[in-house]
Protein backbone atom coordinates (compact mmCIF):
# COMPACT_ATOMS: atom_id res chain seq x y z
CA UNK A 1 0.00 0.00 0.00
CA UNK A 2 1.31 3.46 -0.87
CA UNK A 3 2.18 5.78 1.97
CA UNK A 4 1.22 9.40 1.79
CA UNK A 5 4.83 10.51 1.54
CA UNK A 6 5.46 8.25 -1.45
CA UNK A 7 2.44 9.42 -3.42
CA UNK A 8 4.16 12.29 -5.32
CA UNK A 9 7.04 10.00 -6.30
CA UNK A 10 4.64 7.34 -7.48
CA UNK A 11 2.60 9.87 -9.46
CA UNK A 12 5.73 11.25 -11.12
CA UNK A 13 6.86 7.72 -12.03
CA UNK A 14 3.46 7.00 -13.59
CA UNK A 15 3.74 10.24 -15.60
CA UNK A 16 7.19 9.36 -16.91
CA UNK A 17 6.05 5.84 -17.76
CA UNK A 18 3.08 7.23 -19.68
CA UNK A 19 5.39 9.33 -21.86
CA UNK A 20 7.37 6.21 -22.78
CA UNK A 21 4.25 4.10 -23.35
CA UNK A 22 2.84 6.45 -25.98
CA UNK A 23 5.84 5.68 -28.21
CA UNK A 24 5.98 1.92 -27.64
CA UNK A 25 4.89 -0.56 -30.28
CA UNK A 26 4.04 -2.97 -27.44
CA UNK A 27 1.34 -0.68 -26.05
CA UNK A 28 -2.28 -0.42 -27.10
CA UNK A 29 -5.46 1.33 -26.01
CA UNK A 30 -6.11 -0.87 -22.96
CA UNK A 31 -2.65 -0.29 -21.48
CA UNK A 32 -2.93 3.47 -22.00
CA UNK A 33 -6.32 3.60 -20.28
CA UNK A 34 -5.09 1.55 -17.33
CA UNK A 35 -2.05 3.80 -16.89
CA UNK A 36 -4.20 6.94 -17.14
CA UNK A 37 -6.62 5.60 -14.55
CA UNK A 38 -3.79 4.99 -12.09
CA UNK A 39 -2.28 8.42 -12.73
CA UNK A 40 -5.59 10.28 -12.46
CA UNK A 41 -6.32 8.49 -9.17
CA UNK A 42 -2.95 9.60 -7.76
CA UNK A 43 -3.44 13.18 -8.93
CA UNK A 44 -6.94 13.32 -7.50
CA UNK A 45 -5.61 12.41 -4.05
CA UNK A 46 -2.75 14.90 -4.33
CA UNK A 47 -5.15 17.67 -5.33
CA UNK A 48 -7.15 17.07 -2.18
CA UNK A 49 -4.50 18.57 0.00
CA UNK A 50 -0.97 17.23 -0.11
CA UNK A 51 1.47 19.89 -1.31
CA UNK A 52 4.07 18.91 -3.88
CA UNK A 53 7.34 20.79 -3.89
CA UNK A 54 8.68 21.95 -7.24
CA UNK A 55 11.61 19.73 -8.16
CA UNK A 56 13.89 19.20 -11.12
CA UNK A 57 12.98 15.51 -10.87
CA UNK A 58 9.24 16.15 -11.19
CA UNK A 59 8.62 19.62 -12.73
CA UNK A 60 5.46 18.60 -14.58
CA UNK A 61 3.84 17.01 -11.56
CA UNK A 62 4.12 20.38 -9.80
CA UNK A 63 2.78 22.15 -12.93
CA UNK A 64 -0.22 19.82 -13.14
CA UNK A 65 -1.24 20.64 -9.59
CA UNK A 66 -1.10 24.43 -9.98
CA UNK A 67 -4.54 26.12 -10.01
CA UNK A 68 -3.79 28.33 -13.05
CA UNK A 69 -3.37 27.20 -16.65
CA UNK A 70 0.28 28.37 -17.08
CA UNK A 71 0.10 27.73 -20.82
CA UNK A 72 3.27 29.71 -21.73
CA UNK A 73 5.36 27.43 -19.51
CA UNK A 74 4.06 24.43 -21.41
CA UNK A 75 4.54 25.96 -24.86
CA UNK A 76 8.13 27.01 -24.18
CA UNK A 77 9.29 23.68 -22.71
CA UNK A 78 11.33 21.23 -24.76
CA UNK A 79 8.85 18.35 -24.96
CA UNK A 80 7.52 16.06 -27.65
CA UNK A 81 4.30 17.33 -29.21
CA UNK A 82 2.38 14.30 -27.95
CA UNK A 83 3.56 14.61 -24.36
CA UNK A 84 2.90 18.38 -24.31
CA UNK A 85 -0.64 17.69 -25.48
CA UNK A 86 -1.07 14.92 -22.92
CA UNK A 87 -0.02 17.24 -20.07
CA UNK A 88 -2.50 19.87 -21.24
CA UNK A 89 -5.30 17.31 -21.52
CA UNK A 90 -4.52 15.99 -18.05
CA UNK A 91 -4.58 19.49 -16.54
CA UNK A 92 -7.74 20.43 -18.45
CA UNK A 93 -9.40 17.20 -17.26
CA UNK A 94 -9.30 18.50 -13.70
CA UNK A 95 -9.61 22.24 -14.25
CA UNK A 96 -11.68 22.68 -17.45
CA UNK A 97 -9.95 25.79 -18.84
CA UNK A 98 -12.03 27.73 -21.40
CA UNK A 99 -10.47 28.69 -24.73
CA UNK A 100 -10.33 32.47 -24.29
CA UNK A 101 -8.89 35.09 -26.68
CA UNK A 102 -5.86 35.22 -24.39
CA UNK A 103 -5.32 31.48 -24.84
CA UNK A 104 -5.60 31.84 -28.62
CA UNK A 105 -3.00 34.60 -28.56
CA UNK A 106 -0.67 32.43 -26.47
CA UNK A 107 -1.02 29.58 -28.97
CA UNK A 108 0.59 31.79 -31.61
CA UNK A 109 3.46 33.11 -29.48
CA UNK A 110 5.91 30.43 -30.62
CA UNK A 111 5.77 30.61 -34.44
CA UNK A 112 9.34 29.39 -34.93
CA UNK A 113 8.74 26.03 -33.28
CA UNK A 114 5.01 25.77 -34.07
CA UNK A 115 4.37 24.55 -30.53
CA UNK A 116 1.04 26.34 -30.25
CA UNK A 117 -0.19 24.87 -33.52
CA UNK A 118 0.94 21.39 -32.49
CA UNK A 119 -0.82 21.68 -29.14
CA UNK A 120 -4.08 22.59 -30.86
CA UNK A 121 -3.50 19.78 -33.36
CA UNK A 122 -3.12 17.14 -30.65
CA UNK A 123 -5.95 18.44 -28.43
CA UNK A 124 -8.82 18.92 -30.90
CA UNK A 125 -11.43 18.12 -28.26
CA UNK A 126 -10.34 21.26 -26.37
CA UNK A 127 -9.40 23.65 -29.17
CA UNK A 128 -11.85 22.63 -31.93
CA UNK A 129 -14.22 25.60 -31.36
CA UNK A 130 -11.30 28.01 -31.77
CA UNK A 131 -9.56 26.47 -34.77
CA UNK A 132 -11.60 28.53 -37.19
CA UNK A 133 -10.17 31.69 -35.61
CA UNK A 134 -6.56 30.69 -36.23
CA UNK A 135 -4.84 31.83 -39.46
CA UNK A 136 -4.60 28.47 -41.24
CA UNK A 137 -2.39 29.94 -43.96
CA UNK A 138 0.40 30.00 -41.37
CA UNK A 139 -0.22 26.48 -40.11
CA UNK A 140 2.53 23.83 -40.41
CA UNK A 141 2.06 20.82 -42.67
CA UNK A 142 1.40 18.38 -39.83
CA UNK A 143 -1.45 20.56 -38.58
CA UNK A 144 -3.05 20.65 -42.01
CA UNK A 145 -2.50 16.90 -42.33
CA UNK A 146 -4.63 16.42 -39.22
CA UNK A 147 -7.56 18.70 -40.00
CA UNK A 148 -7.36 18.99 -43.78
CA UNK A 149 -6.05 15.53 -44.61
CA UNK A 150 -7.80 15.12 -47.96
CA UNK A 151 -6.96 18.68 -49.07
CA UNK A 152 -3.28 18.29 -48.18
CA UNK A 153 -3.22 14.88 -49.87
CA UNK A 154 -4.39 16.39 -53.17
CA UNK A 155 -1.68 19.06 -52.87
CA UNK A 156 0.96 16.42 -52.18
CA UNK A 157 -0.08 14.08 -54.98
CA UNK A 158 -0.09 16.90 -57.53
CA UNK A 159 3.66 17.17 -56.89
CA UNK A 160 4.43 13.93 -55.12
CA UNK A 161 8.08 13.93 -56.23
CA UNK A 162 8.61 17.22 -54.37
CA UNK A 163 6.83 15.78 -51.32
CA UNK A 164 9.19 12.78 -51.34
CA UNK A 165 12.21 15.07 -51.62
CA UNK A 166 10.96 17.07 -48.64
CA UNK A 167 10.41 13.94 -46.55
CA UNK A 168 13.84 12.54 -47.34
CA UNK A 169 15.54 15.85 -46.47
CA UNK A 170 13.98 16.06 -43.00
CA UNK A 171 16.12 15.07 -40.02
CA UNK A 172 13.28 12.84 -38.83
CA UNK A 173 10.74 11.97 -41.47
CA UNK A 174 7.07 12.40 -40.61
CA UNK A 175 5.31 9.04 -40.57
CA UNK A 176 2.00 10.86 -40.96
CA UNK A 177 3.03 12.61 -44.17
CA UNK A 178 4.65 9.48 -45.58
CA UNK A 179 1.55 7.43 -44.76
CA UNK A 180 -0.68 9.95 -46.52
CA UNK A 181 1.45 9.67 -49.65
CA UNK A 182 1.62 5.89 -49.67
CA UNK A 183 -2.01 5.24 -48.74
CA UNK A 184 -3.40 7.15 -51.69
CA UNK A 185 -0.67 6.62 -54.30
CA UNK A 186 -1.23 4.30 -57.24
CA UNK A 187 0.81 1.06 -57.36
CA UNK A 188 3.14 2.67 -59.90
CA UNK A 189 3.58 5.77 -57.74
CA UNK A 190 4.26 3.65 -54.65
CA UNK A 191 7.04 1.85 -56.46
CA UNK A 192 8.45 5.15 -57.69
CA UNK A 193 8.36 6.62 -54.16
CA UNK A 194 10.22 3.60 -52.76
CA UNK A 195 12.81 3.85 -55.55
CA UNK A 196 13.35 7.56 -54.92
CA UNK A 197 13.77 7.05 -51.18
CA UNK A 198 16.06 4.08 -51.74
CA UNK A 199 18.31 6.18 -53.99
CA UNK A 200 18.71 8.60 -51.08
CA UNK A 201 20.36 5.76 -49.11
CA UNK A 202 17.99 6.34 -46.18
CA UNK A 203 17.02 2.78 -45.31
CA UNK A 204 14.82 3.94 -42.43
CA UNK A 205 12.20 5.91 -44.33
CA UNK A 206 12.49 3.48 -47.25
CA UNK A 207 11.52 0.56 -45.00
CA UNK A 208 8.53 2.48 -43.67
CA UNK A 209 7.43 3.17 -47.25
CA UNK A 210 7.81 -0.53 -48.07
CA UNK A 211 5.71 -1.44 -45.03
CA UNK A 212 2.97 0.93 -46.21
CA UNK A 213 3.06 -0.25 -49.83
CA UNK A 214 0.75 -3.22 -49.34
CA UNK A 215 3.39 -5.45 -50.98
CA UNK A 216 4.20 -8.62 -49.02
CA UNK A 217 7.34 -9.07 -51.13
CA UNK A 218 9.19 -6.42 -49.11
CA UNK A 219 8.99 -8.50 -45.94
CA UNK A 220 12.27 -10.29 -46.67
CA UNK A 221 14.14 -7.00 -47.28
CA UNK A 222 12.95 -5.52 -43.99
CA UNK A 223 13.63 -8.77 -42.10
CA UNK A 224 17.23 -8.72 -43.35
CA UNK A 225 17.74 -5.12 -42.24
CA UNK A 226 16.29 -5.96 -38.82
CA UNK A 227 19.53 -7.86 -38.13
CA UNK A 228 21.57 -4.69 -38.73
CA UNK A 229 21.91 -2.79 -35.44
CA UNK A 230 21.92 0.53 -37.34
CA UNK A 231 18.43 -0.08 -38.71
CA UNK A 232 16.98 -2.60 -36.26
CA UNK A 233 14.57 -0.19 -34.53
CA UNK A 234 13.06 1.21 -37.73
CA UNK A 235 12.95 -2.30 -39.18
CA UNK A 236 11.03 -3.50 -36.11
CA UNK A 237 8.55 -0.64 -36.52
CA UNK A 238 8.18 -1.44 -40.23
CA UNK A 239 7.58 -5.13 -39.52
CA UNK A 240 5.04 -4.14 -36.87
CA UNK A 241 3.16 -2.03 -39.43
CA UNK A 242 3.10 -4.95 -41.85
CA UNK A 243 2.34 -7.79 -39.43
CA UNK A 244 1.39 -6.51 -35.98
CA UNK A 245 3.69 -6.83 -33.00
CA UNK A 246 3.43 -10.58 -32.31
CA UNK A 247 4.23 -11.74 -35.84
CA UNK A 248 6.89 -9.03 -36.18
CA UNK A 249 8.64 -10.21 -33.02
CA UNK A 250 8.50 -13.78 -34.27
CA UNK A 251 10.29 -12.77 -37.48
CA UNK A 252 12.88 -10.75 -35.56
CA UNK A 253 13.54 -13.54 -33.06
CA UNK A 254 13.45 -16.62 -35.31
CA UNK A 255 14.08 -15.27 -38.77
CA UNK A 256 11.81 -15.31 -41.79
CA UNK A 257 12.55 -18.90 -42.81
CA UNK A 258 11.57 -20.26 -39.38
CA UNK A 259 8.18 -18.50 -39.42
CA UNK A 260 4.99 -20.09 -40.74
CA UNK A 261 4.22 -18.45 -44.14
CA UNK A 262 0.46 -18.89 -43.67
CA UNK A 263 0.63 -17.19 -40.27
CA UNK A 264 2.58 -14.26 -41.69
CA UNK A 265 0.18 -13.87 -44.63
CA UNK A 266 -2.78 -13.86 -42.23
CA UNK A 267 -1.09 -11.23 -40.04
CA UNK A 268 -0.30 -9.13 -43.10
CA UNK A 269 -3.90 -9.19 -44.30
CA UNK A 270 -5.05 -7.87 -40.92
CA UNK A 271 -2.51 -5.04 -40.74
CA UNK A 272 -0.23 -3.90 -43.58
CA UNK A 273 -2.64 -4.87 -46.36
CA UNK A 274 -5.46 -2.87 -44.72
CA UNK A 275 -3.55 0.42 -44.94
CA UNK A 276 -2.94 -0.15 -48.66
CA UNK A 277 -6.56 -0.93 -49.58
CA UNK A 278 -8.23 1.59 -51.84
CA UNK A 279 -11.15 1.79 -49.41
CA UNK A 280 -10.73 0.01 -46.08
CA UNK A 281 -13.87 -0.90 -44.14
CA UNK A 282 -14.62 1.43 -41.22
CA UNK A 283 -15.16 -1.57 -38.94
CA UNK A 284 -11.72 -2.95 -39.79
CA UNK A 285 -10.02 0.37 -39.07
CA UNK A 286 -11.93 0.63 -35.81
CA UNK A 287 -10.68 -2.82 -34.77
CA UNK A 288 -7.09 -1.74 -35.41
CA UNK A 289 -7.72 1.42 -33.35
CA UNK A 290 -9.25 -0.51 -30.46
CA UNK A 291 -6.97 -3.56 -30.40
CA UNK A 292 -3.82 -2.67 -32.34
CA UNK A 293 -0.55 -1.23 -31.09
CA UNK A 294 0.32 2.48 -31.22
CA UNK A 295 1.68 2.34 -34.79
CA UNK A 296 -1.39 0.51 -36.09
CA UNK A 297 -3.72 2.87 -34.23
CA UNK A 298 -2.05 5.95 -35.68
CA UNK A 299 -2.17 4.57 -39.22
CA UNK A 300 -5.81 3.49 -38.87
CA UNK A 301 -6.67 7.05 -37.90
CA UNK A 302 -4.78 8.50 -40.87
CA UNK A 303 -6.49 6.07 -43.25
CA UNK A 304 -9.93 7.02 -41.91
CA UNK A 305 -9.22 10.75 -42.31
CA UNK A 306 -8.14 10.24 -45.92
CA UNK A 307 -11.24 8.21 -46.76
CA UNK A 308 -13.82 10.38 -44.97
CA UNK A 309 -13.25 14.12 -45.14
CA UNK A 310 -15.53 14.75 -42.14
CA UNK A 311 -13.11 13.19 -39.64
CA UNK A 312 -9.69 14.45 -38.48
CA UNK A 313 -6.59 12.39 -37.77
CA UNK A 314 -6.87 11.28 -34.15
CA UNK A 315 -4.11 11.53 -31.57
CA UNK A 316 -3.57 7.94 -30.39
CA UNK A 317 -1.51 9.17 -27.41
CA UNK A 318 -4.34 11.28 -25.96
CA UNK A 319 -5.61 11.04 -22.41
CA UNK A 320 -7.54 7.75 -22.14
CA UNK A 321 -5.98 6.76 -25.47
CA UNK A 322 -8.39 8.83 -27.52
CA UNK A 323 -11.86 7.90 -28.80
CA UNK A 324 -12.76 6.50 -32.21
CA UNK A 325 -15.01 8.53 -34.48
CA UNK A 326 -18.66 8.56 -33.38
CA UNK A 327 -19.73 9.18 -36.99
CA UNK A 328 -19.11 5.45 -37.62
CA UNK A 329 -21.14 4.28 -34.63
Amino acid sequence: MLTKTSLPEQANLLLLQREQMSRSRYVGLLQLRQQDQRLVSHLRILRQGQSVRESTDSPWLHWLLQPTEQLPVLLQAELSACFRAYLWQLKAYFQQFPVTPAVLQQLQLEPASDTGWLLAQHCPEHFQPALGQLPLTLAPADFLATFRARELFHQQMSSWQAAVEQLSSQQSGSLQQLAMLMMQASPQQKQAIINLLSNKQDHGITMLAMALSGQFKYLSVIADLARDITWSEVAADSLTIMLGVLAADAVIADGLTASDPAYLQHAFQRSGAVFAQEHAAAALLEQLWLHGNQLQRQLASIKAALQWSAVPVLNCSSLWGGAWHTVFA
